[in-house]
């Protein structure tokens, strides 16, 4: 949609503005709801200022349909393959404190022990973000090797029951995020993991 609807309005002189002209404007840009005074105050020709008036209206309670293009696909949870770990096979390794957010870093001492010996992490390697606000759990972020290229990782939130994909995250996007970290198995938190004893 065009957002300079003020300019191409007050660049038309007054006598040239057709109301057919108007309402095309109007509809071009039907995003840009704060219109210029110099529609309503038309006094020279009342015709055109109800005709904008009614073209306002109908944009308003939505009688004018406008073309739609591509909507933005919402966030939603996908099945994949990764599967929620054993955390009870699990060590700490880290923590990270942001404000009201307290993320435990978990995973296999098979894992830890691959990372400190720089050797590639293996198929199957999980790792879990135990994510915590104001004190409560919210959900466990599982990153998972699936395969065995470099970039066959998956990620999936789970709810606190261990069992429910969280409905509302896209794990595509955790594996956007990650993509910075390619060179350290898409980890984060890779030097805590290498430091670790």
């Amino acid at each position: 949609m065009l957002r300079n609807f003020h300019k191409r309005i007050k660049n038309i002189p007054a006598k040239h503005l057709s109301a057919p002209h108007l309402n095309l404007l109007l509809v071009r840009n039907a995003g840009h709801m704060q219109l210029p005074r110099r529609i309503f105050a038309m006094r020279s020709s009342p015709r055109l200022a109800l005709a904008s008036l009614a073209a306002v209206s109908a944009l308003l309670v939505g009688v004018v349909s406008l073309p739609e293009g591509p909507k933005p696909a919402a966030a939603q949870a996908q099945e994949n393959a990764v599967t929620f770990p054993p955390l009870d096979q699990f060590v700490q390794y880290t923590t990270v404190q942001r404000g009201n957010v307290l993320e435990l870093m978990m995973t296999s001492r098979e894992t830890i022990a691959a990372i400190q010996a720089g050797q590639d992490l293996p198929v199957g390697t999980q790792l879990v973000l135990v994510d915590h606000r104001d004190g409560e759990l919210l959900r466990y972020l599982v990153s998972q090797r699936v395969g065995a290229g470099r970039d066959d990782w998956q990620f999936q939130s789970f709810l606190p029951d261990r069992q429910t994909i969280q409905p509302d995250e896209n794990p595509a996007r955790c594996f956007s995020c990650h993509q910075s970290r390619q060179d350290r198995s898409y980890i984060f938190t890779y030097t805590d993991a290498m430091r670790f004893e």
